[in-house]
């Protein structure tokens, strides 16, 4: 079980506002979902608040991307909990989908009759190549944080050659990393 309230990497104990606010405003300013947001979170919740270390944070991201649901709320629902328990779960999943909430209610209500003016087009033609960047950044980063040693340069080109040429299920390649890396510990921990 996970500990309740464990203290940030300054010992400071986090408030709920300042939880709710952090997944606020990278909730408010990410475009591109879950994976263009992690450099966001990253500098907000390790860099700016140090509510994690930058190997907590990894961590936890390795950990709810293999749960079902979306990034942003259960890196928030396991960052709350982590450093305010079911409180700061609330906080923190409260402050990450309310702007979600209210741009989707702007679409539909304001922009909806405006969608197609070639304004608008340009402006979100504008935002992808950003977006493409929100991607790259944190891969790069989490290569940073696990280490660029060889083995792992070569599992993650293995990875991407399998979906993107072969186009295997990523669900698939997870699995038979996962498998394969539990099996090379499992014999190195046995090895006589």
């Amino acid at each position: 079980m996970l500990p309740v309230e464990t203290p940030t990497i300054t010992g400071k104990r986090v408030g709920l506002p300042a939880l709710f606010f952090s997944f606020l405003k990278t909730g408010t300013f990410t475009f591109g979902g879950g994976y263009a947001m992690l450099s966001l979170l990253q500098r907000e919740l390790v860099e700016r608040k140090h509510y994690l270390s930058d190997t907590d944070f990894w961590d936890t991201i390795t950990l709810v991307q293999s749960l079902p649901g979306v990034l942003v709320f259960n890196t928030a629902l396991y960052t709350g909990y982590k450093v305010r328990g079911l409180k700061g779960s609330l906080a923190a999943c409260a402050g990450a989908i309310l702007p979600s909430i209210v741009i989707i209610l702007l679409i539909a209500t304001v922009f909806s009759a405006y969608w197609q003016q070639p304004a608008l087009v340009r402006i979100f033609n504008g935002i992808r190549p950003c977006v493409v960047a929100l991607l790259f950044a944190p891969a790069i980063q989490m290569a940073r944080a696990t280490g660029l040693k060889m083995k792992n340069i070569l599992i993650a080109v293995a990875a991407i050659l399998c979906i993107t040429v072969l186009r295997f299920s990523p669900i698939w390649v997870l699995l038979a990393v996962g498998l394969g890396s539990g099996l090379t510990a499992y014999y190195r921990a046995h090895k006589v």
